[in-house]
Parts: structure tokens; sequence; C-alpha cells
């Protein structure tokens, strides 16, 4: 047995103070002189040396944990710290209200909103306050400082919250696997043309219809092969494989957008046959509308003096004080309205322009009347065309057209608003075109003039004004010619002239026009309108009727949908699954609520039919009332919440694909009107990243923010 000295082993010294080998190496065996040995050890100068430094390294241990935990504390303070940064950047980017001031000095009194709202939230904040009050000393004492709230801080903090909004976009986009684009491009206020790019799924856990905006790029070409070539870095950058999960592109009528040969439609089609191109349909819409108030004289003048009418009182003070004073005088208690020009870039800008006439009619009668006196104005160009104004408007012509257009596009503008909707499919947009070009064929008849003309005079008789009548029609004195037998009647009759050459004309030409741009064949791809005939399959309509004869199922069905999508589809076992899924749809749709009774002594069934089936129509009804008809979205949520993906995995990818396909590029032109809120005359000159980022921030304000995350991502830009 041998004994050591621990304290000499510990902390051997140097030199003088090194001891012997024996208590630290050999070990001591002397056991017969062992207590002079050890007190001759103890009272060493090595030992007493290695003793003090063992006593100083004990009191130095306790500051090692004191110290992590202050770490950790100080981690923690910093994370609550940023988490309230978080919800200011938050706030700031959804109301796009701007970040910076004018100036952020110590010495300012207004240092921006983002530090502003930090010194605010600092009195309710105690974590907040006292880092606030430690950044204001050190500024005091003039130290170097590193602050949370600078402006590099501020873009980190905006940077790493659209990165979260795109990363779970993107895995969003990966999970339902289908997707489709939506592009267009603006020119900005700072002379850059900013392309937009909206990407369109199905979310798998909220089984909603999602058009998200994933990035925003600035280009100073728009050319189809330079905005084919920014599409492609920009699914490169997010890891998006378009080539085979890209399933349909819609844009406007650009030629760069829609262009056969050097279009961007047709250089992704290319590479991606299954990316079917859709014409926008709110675009279209709005060309239709476009195109019949320019068919007719009557038409002409009736658009043109509205928009002559706008500029005559919005452009003088003295005009519009004593048009806002006549509506509150003629229409008290009411909304104070403003007139609206008619811009062909607006959707449905007629209908609000005209609407807005014959809303404010005697007001907008009594401030001409007003102009014309010589004592309100010495001007002779506002009395001459205010009196011109009023010739036109105490004119039947002006009200049997007014009441004409206001009928036609009564009925188009529900279907504007309705095809402006996100969730929307493309079968529910066809479907309802095509019930309003059916009712605007009924509309063409002496009953429906008829209705309108009496509407018209009602409206005179509540003005209580005088109205001139239709002028008759001169009759025009033609040559006859060489071989000509017969003259053509001329229409005298001022009623049948407006009928036929006002009425009539108008109602043919937005109905060829809808069947042009929507329904024709021989201009729309032949190959589209066959996969929308295989979707109109999935209707509850057409599920019923095969339900109740399976032969009724066409021998051709299905074969132009995977003509297209025949990589993910097999048309035999689609048609299989489809003709079995027809027959239990029923056991479904009842098993989508509890029924209201359990035990029916009056009726035997499970279930009530009639719940179910009211369920189903409320689910096909959109927030403004109007029925959707012939939507898939409540058979694919039936679908989905029954968990058929296993047992029809074909009518499962089939209606995925189906509502993936774009109804149009709405969402692009909806993140347009946040580029104006955001990139205002004062905030011109914020870089592109910065840009987007703000852009993710406040078009996808409905993502939630997992803070966690965000911080994980903001840490990564502190490193």
């Amino acid at each position: 047995m041998r004994m050591f000295c621990l304290s000499c082993m510990l902390f051997p010294g140097k030199g003088k103070e090194t001891p012997n080998k024996a208590w630290i190496l050999n070990g001591f065996e002397n056991w017969s002189t062992c207590s002079l040995s050890i007190t001759g050890h103890e009272v060493s100068s090595a030992h007493v040396f290695s003793s003090i430094k063992q006593k100083i390294r004990q009191s130095s241990l306790p500051l090692i944990p004191s110290l992590t935990s202050k770490k950790k504390e100080e981690v923690f303070m910093n994370r609550e710290i940023i988490k309230t940064l978080i919800d200011i950047t938050l706030y700031l980017g959804r109301h796009n209200i701007a970040f910076r001031g004018h100036k952020e000095d110590r010495q300012s009194t207004l240092k921006g909103n983002f530090r502003d709202l930090c010194s605010l939230l600092s009195k309710y904040s105690p974590t907040l306050s006292n880092y606030i009050g430690q950044l204001e000393e050190m500024g005091l004492n003039k130290r170097p400082q590193y602050s949370f709230i600078t402006c590099h801080r501020q873009n980190d903090l905006i940077n790493s919250i659209s990165k979260f909004i795109q990363l779970k976009i993107v895995n969003a986009i990966k999970k339902s696997k289908f997707f489709s684009i939506s592009i267009d491009s603006t020119f900005d206020l700072s002379h850059k043309e900013q392309v937009s790019f909206i990407f369109r799924y199905i979310d798998e856990d909220t089984l909603e219809i999602n058009e998200r905006l994933l990035s925003l790029r600035d280009t100073p070409k728009t050319t189809g092969k330079n905005l084919f070539d920014i599409f492609k870095e920009v699914c490169k950058t997010h890891c998006l494989d378009w080539t085979n999960y890209l399933i349909g592109q819609s844009y406007d009528g650009a030629s760069n957008m829609r262009g056969q040969y050097n279009g961007i439609q047709s250089l992704i089609i290319q590479e991606n046959p299954l990316a079917i191109f859709v014409w926008c349909c709110s675009h279209r819409l709005n060309l239709v509308v476009s195109d019949c108030t320019s068919i007719c004289t009557n038409a002409m003048d009736l658009f043109g003096n509205l928009e002559r009418l706008y500029d005559f009182i919005s452009c003088s003070k003295i005009r519009s004080s004593l048009y806002e004073n006549n509506l509150k005088k003629l229409y008290p208690g009411e909304q104070v309205r403003r007139l609206k020009r008619v811009s062909t870039t607006r959707w449905m800008s007629h209908k609000a322009a005209l609407d807005n006439v014959l809303k404010t009619f005697s007001a907008i009668i009594e401030t001409l009347e007003m102009m014309c006196d010589s004592e309100v104005t010495c001007d002779n160009k506002s009395r001459s065309e205010a009196n011109g104004f009023l010739s036109y408007l105490l004119s039947k012509r002006f009200v049997y057209t007014a009441y004409c257009f206001k009928t036609v596009l009564t009925i188009l503008e529900p279907v504007s608003k309705i095809l402006q909707k996100k969730d929307y499919d493309i079968l529910s947009a066809t479907l309802l075109l095509q019930s309003k070009y059916e009712e605007l064929i009924q509309l063409r008849t002496d009953e429906a003039l008829k209705k309108i003309i009496s509407n018209a005079d009602e409206f005179i008789e509540n003005t209580s004004l005088e109205f001139s009548s239709l002028v008759e029609g001169r009759v025009r004195r033609k040559k006859v010619m060489c071989g000509e037998t017969s003259r053509d009647e001329p229409l005298v009759c001022s009623n049948t002239n407006f009928r036929v050459n006002t009425f009539f004309v108008v109602i043919d030409r937005v109905t060829s026009e809808l069947n042009r741009r929507f329904f024709d064949q021989s201009e729309n791809n032949v190959q589209q309108i066959g996969v929308y005939k295989d979707i109109a399959l999935m209707t509850k309509k057409r599920i019923k009727e095969v339900q109740l004869d399976s032969n009724r199922l066409p021998n051709d069905a299905f074969i132009a949908f995977c003509g297209v999508y025949g990589k993910y589809l097999k048309i035999d076992e689609l048609k299989s699954e489809y003709l079995t899924f027809t027959k239990c749809i029923d056991a479904f749709l009842k098993t989508n609520e509890l029924p209201t009774s359990f035990h029916d002594h009056q009726n035997n069934d499970i279930s009530d039919d009639s719940n179910s089936d009211s369920c189903q129509e409320n689910e096909n009804i959109d927030d403004a009332g109007n029925e959707n008809l012939g939507s898939l979205i409540p058979i694919f949520r039936m679908f989905m919440k029954n968990n058929l993906v296993g047992i029809f995995p074909n009518i499962y990818i089939f209606l995925k694909i189906s509502l993936t396909l774009p109804v149009g590029s709405v969402s692009t032109e909806r993140s347009f009107s946040k580029l104006k809120l955001i990139k205002s005359r004062l905030r011109s000159t914020m870089t592109n990243d910065r840009l987007e980022s703000l852009m993710t921030i406040s078009c996808e304000y409905d993502i939630n923010i997992d803070y966690e995350e965000v911080l994980n991502l903001f840490s990564q830009t502190m490193s």
C-alpha cells in the first residue's frame, strides 16, 4: 500500500516548489517514519503552494455555472425581445406602413414607425423597457453597441419573416404535388417593371384552394423568352419541379404572355405539355364589356358623355363643391357619392360610373343648371359645356340607353366578381358563364325591351323633370343603282330605330363576344374543351345521371383528360373507379353531417336524405349568395373527409388536377394593388429584395407565423 498527496498531484509547482516524487509519482511507503514524513511534507513550500493553488481553483469553480446561467438568461431575454420586434414587423408589414423615418438619431423626436413603436411598447413590456434603457445608456456613454432595432436588423427581421412564409408555401405546394402558375407585370413608381408570380394549389390540411404570391422580380425586358427564364429561376430557387407537376398556367391577353410562338405559355408547353394555358376569364369578360360599349352611336355617346361629365365636375373646385352640396341637400342622411370615371383598365368600371350617375341624377342636373346661371360662373366655356350636358342628360335617348346597358351590366357584374374569387374552379366558371350567356340570349325579345322602357319611364316620372323625346329618323335618299328593283325600308319610327340599332345590337354583340371568347371551339384550344367536358362528368348532376344508368357514360369519357394527364392516370382504372364511385356516393354524402335523429320511428333510414341534400346545396353557395353551380370543391372535401384516397386513387388525382387548373390571373392584379401601397412616392428607393419581402408579408397575411422558426432564421443572419 502506498500513499499520495492529492494537492501536489493535481497542482504541482515548478522549481523550488516542486514536491518530492514520492508523493505524486511513486507513492510514499516508508511506514516506519510515516508521522514525521507527513508532518515534514505538509510544512514544505511545495505542498503549501499546491494547497493554495487548489483552494483558489475551488473558490472559482462556482463561477462557471453562474456564467452559464447568465448566458441562458441573456439568450432567453433576447428571444423575448425579438418576439416583440417580430410582432411590430408583422403589424407594419401587413398594414403597408413605412418602417424608417427621415432621421433616426438619438436627438430626433420622431425616429420612424419601427423605433417609435418600440418605445411605445416598452412602456408596457418590462423586457423591452429594460433593453431600450440599456441602449439609451450606452448611447449616452458613447460606447459601441449591438442593437436589434437598427435599420440592418429591421431588414433581417423582414427577410426572416418573408423567408418563413415562402418556405411554408413551398412545403404546401410540394405536399400538394400539383400546382399552376399565374404571371403578370406592371410598371412601378420607380420606373421598374415588376413581375408577380402567383402559385395555385390545393392545401391538403385545410382542403382549400390557395393562390399565393411566391416571388416578385424586376426586369428591364418583358419578352416571352425573358419571362420564361425568370420563371425557371424562381422555380429553381424554391426547388419546384415545374417540368413534371405544373399542370396549368393563366395570363392576360398580352402577346408576350399568350403568344402562339414566342409567348411564355408556348415556351412552357414546349418543355411541359401538361401545363394547359387558360386565358384569364376576368380579362376576357372585361374585353366583352369594352366591345359592347362602343358598338353603336348611342353607346358611344352614353359612355363618352359619362367620361366628360366626370372630368367636367371633378377638375374644378367650384363644381365639385356645388355637386357635393347638392348631394347633401337632395339626399339627406345618405352616403356622399362621387362620380366614377369610365376606365377600360378597371373591371366593370362602366357599371359603377353608370350607377352613380343614375343614383345622383337630380344632384347632377341641379349642379349643371347652377353652372348655366351667370351669377355662379362667368366662364363661357363652362356654361356651354353645362348646357350640352343638360341637353343630353334630359333626353329619353340617354335614359333608355342607360337602362339598356344597366340591364346587361347587371347580369355580367356578379360574374366578374365571382370570377375574381380564389377558390373558384375552372368548371364552375365555365358553367356560370354558360348560364349567363343563355340569360342574355333570352333577353333579346320585345317583352324584355318593353320592361326596360317601362323602368326608364318610371325613372323619368320620379325625377319630375322634362325630357326630350326620341328623335325621329331622317329619311336619307339613296340613288338607285342599275339592276336594283327595290329600296331598303328606312326606320323612321324612333322606337323601332332604338330597338333595332341600339338594344338588339348591344345584345347581339355581347352574346357573340361571349361565344367567341369563351365557347367558340374554332378559336379556343379543342384539347382544352375536351378536358373541360371530362371534368364536367364529376359534377353532382352528371354523377346522378350515370348512377341511374351506367350505360349513359360516354364511350370516349376521360379520353381528352387522360390524353393530357395520362402520365398520372390510367383511363381504364379511372372509368372503373368512376362507375363504382357513382354507386356509393350517396352513402358518403349522408355521412358528411350528423342526422337530426338516429331513431326515427316514421322513417327507418339511418340518416335524412333531405338534410344531406340541403347541406350539399349550401356548400355550393358562395359568400355573396350566388350558387356555385357544378363546383368540384364539395365533392373533393367529401372525398377527403371520408378518406377515400386509397380506395379511389385515380379519382383523387383527377379532382386535384381539376381544382388546381387556374380560372384567371386575378391574384396578380391584387398583388399590384399592394405594390402601390408599399412602394409609394416616399418609399420609391427601396431595394427589390426588401420590396419582395414586404409584398410577401402583406399579401399572405393569413399565414400563421411560428415565432420559433422565425427566430431560428433570424439567428442565422446574426452569425
